[in-house]
């Protein structure tokens, strides 16, 4: 596969792999909650996530997109600029544009959507979250696929006023441990 149809395969199945969401409560959420040990699922505490805290975020990134190309079993980086605004003011969607300067034929677009309870983000249920000191940490994990095979999918965003990272780590069917699959690094 030509590399910037696997980048636009990453994008997609990164970012819109969500059912259909609606608006989450409005509120500040300052408290930590663990992560599940081992489950997808974790539903008690107070991590919720808020469109106003997603908001942060909006603007112009310019970074890099690193990922794990099965095929050689080596990573690779190039450069990746992202655009994040509301879907529509007020909303809880945010959209994203991707743009590859050297592989414009992999630019494509996403979404981060905050389902009506804000106990998940496009699909995936928080397992946590942490905000204070300029930071907005969120991790998300589901049930899914990775190359063809059944695995736990875990993404982390990491969000300051001047940079952002978006991790995707894939601990598959009987793996012991999870892989880095691709990570976005951006600043402004």
């Amino acid at each position: 596969m030509k590399r910037y149809g696997m980048l636009f395969l990453l994008g997609v199945l990164t970012l819109t792999s969500c059912a259909q969401q609606q608006k989450a409560p409005n509120g500040p959420n300052k408290k930590e909650v663990p992560a599940g040990k081992g489950s997808a699922v974790n539903t008690t505490g107070d991590q919720l996530v808020f469109a106003r805290e997603l908001a942060t975020f909006r603007g112009q990134w310019m970074g890099t997109l690193t990922y794990l190309d099965y095929q050689s079993g080596e990573p690779y980086t190039m450069k990746a600029n992202i655009r994040i605004d509301q879907a529509t003011p007020g909303s809880d969607s945010f959209q994203l544009v991707y743009e590859y300067p050297n592989e414009p034929k992999a630019n494509s677009t996403g979404r981060l959507v905050i389902s009506d309870n804000g106990r998940m983000l496009n699909g995936e249920t928080v397992i946590k979250k942490t905000w204070g000191d300029d930071q907005l940490l969120i991790i998300t994990e589901k049930d899914g696929e990775d190359d063809d095979k059944k695995a736990l999918i875990r993404h982390t965003y990491t969000i300051t006023s001047h940079s952002f990272t978006f991790r995707k780590e894939v601990k598959f069917d009987g793996a012991a441990q999870f892989i880095e699959r691709n990570v976005y690094t951006q600043s402004r």
